[in-house]
């Protein structure tokens, strides 16, 4: 089942646990620009910790996942809608331009890059940033219903075959790590629970 646009905590499942499990580490973007982290969710609560995942206006199963409403940093203007990017995948030209215009910029050069057939490089941070990216979510355990036991992957959409880009937990960070698509090898993508909250 599709996930369902919503208010939620973004919880990494280890592999080899099945949900529910205790402790854990959770998707926390503190500081603007810079890696969306990895930390437990115990005191002291700093950051974003529940993220608005909302549908796409570009695709099926593709999701934005941002701060919700005016619960976003202030960059000296007022608060700012944050969210889940990525680094641009080709250069771009942002000298003059204000934070909006370069959001778009990068945007678009994006998908230029996609479709030239440049893969997103592997290893790069997941960003919390004004340049909010699209994501594509897809269930991979059913839970029955139960939100507690259904986990997904979060993966760069792309059309490019060969390959797929996954958000993994590296050293405290969300990254994206890149996965060959070979018929004779399986790779466990990394999976993430969507813990709803009424926050």
């Amino acid at each position: 089942m599709p996930l369902k646009p919503g208010r939620y905590q973004i919880r990494y499942v280890p592999p080899g646990l099945t949900p529910p499990f205790a402790g854990g580490v959770y998707a926390v973007g503190e500081d603007l620009n810079k890696p969306v982290q990895a930390l437990p969710n115990t005191p002291p609560f700093l950051g974003v910790r529940t993220w608005e995942v909302a549908h796409a206006p570009d695709g099926k199963d593709q999701y934005t996942i941002v701060t919700p409403g005016f619960k976003s940093p202030s960059i000296g203007i007022g608060p700012v809608l944050a969210g889940w990017g990525r680094p641009p995948r080709k250069d771009v030209d942002t000298e003059g331009l204000d934070p909006a215009a370069i959001a778009k910029a990068e945007i678009k050069a994006d998908k230029e890059a996609e479709k030239e057939g440049i893969l997103q490089w592997p290893n790069q941070p997941v960003l919390f940033t004004t340049t909010i990216q699209d994501w594509q979510i897809t269930e991979t355990r059913d839970g029955g219903g139960d939100p507690e036991k259904t986990t997904y992957n979060i993966k760069i959409p792309t059309e490019i075959s060969g390959v797929i880009s996954a958000v993994d937990v590296e050293n405290g960070h969300l990254i994206t790590k890149s996965y060959p698509i070979i018929s004779t090898l399986y790779y466990r993508l990394p999976t993430w629970q969507f813990v709803p909250t009424d926050l």
